[in-house]
């Protein structure tokens, strides 16, 4: 399947043109990682969805090519040098998008809380009896219905 998908496809003439498809492939999930830690920091919702599905096709890109480098490279020559210091980056590359995906997804929880706690202190209010206390010993609230103006 590997000699197939090389032989059609003439810029792929084997496992480095691949190797350099990965790397091109790591390199753009990375950048799109940051530019969603910008968006979460910046908390832009259209930019946060645009770079969510800017990295989900990043990922299928590297998920293919890894693949295909995992193919090629049974039947592929030894190594070089240059070979290995490619791989090298790539694995570095991949350690950073773990790093800054970690990030994000604190970052990404910290703005649902914040949410969460808006909508919440939005609807509640204190109940009306004196010295009403939670488990927790803060002052206990009570629900109230909660209606969005919608417009359309």
């Amino acid at each position: 399947m590997a000699d197939e998908y090389v032989s059609k496809n003439t810029d792929m003439e084997g496992p480095t043109q691949v190797q350099e498809k990965l790397k091109q492939a790591v390199e753009g999930l990375l950048s799109s990682a940051y530019q969603l830690r910008e968006s979460l920091v910046a908390r832009d919702l259209d930019s946060i969805w645009a770079n969510l599905a800017q990295q989900e096709k990043q990922a299928g890109q590297l998920e293919e090519y890894s693949q295909l480098w995992g193919e090629l490279k049974d039947v592929a020559p030894a190594e070089n040098a240059e070979d290995c210091d490619l791989r090298n980056k790539i694995r570095d590359d991949l350690g950073r998008v773990r790093a800054v995906q970690r990030s994000n997804f604190i970052l990404a929880r910290s703005l649902l809380s914040a949410v969460e706690k808006a909508m919440t202190e939005g609807t509640e209010s204190n109940v009306g009896r004196a010295n009403a206390y939670n488990t927790r010993g803060k002052k206990q609230r009570k629900g109230e219905r909660f209606f969005v103006r919608q417009q359309g």
